[in-house]
């Protein structure tokens, strides 16, 4: 499956339209998608040189706003999006493990 999502996103890199898509790419990588967009910056960027600070911008930009929102679904939407999350990259386990079993003993009293 990932390779074929990796695929995917290497085909996109030469599209009309790849600036873009690059933006949604970061945007989505930073809270949900599992392909980081290096794959599609560094032929993009290494095909267009003149136009690597702004590639390089987009994609900044765009993977701290997706950041933000990763942010948000943990802050404010944990029960129901983040929870998915967890359980669609079967991290349940590893997550469990991580967090304490109460929040006596997240504040460090016993």
């Amino acid at each position: 499956m990932l390779r074929r999502l990796y695929d995917w996103v290497i085909r996109l890199a030469g599209h009309p339209r790849a600036i873009p898509i690059l933006g949604v790419v970061s945007f989505l990588e930073s809270s949900v998608f599992p392909i980081p967009p290096d794959v599609m910056l560094v032929p993009m960027v290494l095909a267009n040189r003149d136009k690597a600070f702004r590639i390089a911008l987009v994609c900044t930009v765009c993977s701290v706003l997706g950041g933000l929102l990763g942010y948000a679904i943990g802050y404010y939407f944990f029960e129901t999006v983040g929870d998915w999350v967890v359980k669609t990259y079967g991290c349940s386990r590893a997550w469990r493990r991580s967090v304490p079993a109460s929040s006596s003993t997240a504040s460090g009293s016993s």
